[in-house]
């Protein structure tokens, strides 16, 4: 097993595969919920259902892109992850003004979304990620030694 390690652009890829899915299936719902009550809905859904496509859909290419040791997938995955960092410092601000009896439970979140995306930017700027990614791609004869151990 230790002659067939799965890269860190690998699992940092999946990482990505697992949260574009997730904002793709709730974008979805927000698109199902506007054709099922779309005389009722207000505007917000339209530009939340826009929001969270792209996102997912953003999220899925760069995941490819990082899989296939694009160099500026890396970047383009920091871009993501600080847009997102702000993005998520503006909903919870909203969310702190509306409900300011659960400020506890909404800066506990605040927190966590902030460290998620400053621990993307850091990991993808790590020096062990960047030689991971500088490296060729094993060749298919060390492949089939460890399946005859």
């Amino acid at each position: 097993m230790n002659k067939n390690p799965i890269g860190l652009h690998i699992l940092f890829a999946i990482l990505g595969l697992g949260v574009s899915l997730l904002l793709l299936g709730v974008g979805g719902q927000f698109i199902l919920d506007m054709n099922r009550y779309d005389a009722y809905g207000p505007s917000y859904r339209e530009w939340a259902a826009f929001g969270f496509s792209v996102g997912g859909a953003c999220c899925l290419f760069f995941s490819i892109a990082l899989i296939m040791r694009m160099k500026w997938a890396r970047i383009a995955f920091q871009v993501l992850l600080i847009l997102g960092g702000i993005t998520w410092l503006i909903f919870m601000v909203s969310l702190i003004r509306d409900s300011q009896n659960a400020w506890a439970v909404v800066l506990g979140m605040t927190v966590f979304g902030i460290t998620i995306a400053i621990f993307g930017i850091l990991f993808l700027e790590s020096p062990h990620f960047l030689r991971d990614m500088q490296q060729a791609p094993d060749s298919d004869s060390e492949r089939w030694d460890i399946l005859d151990q």
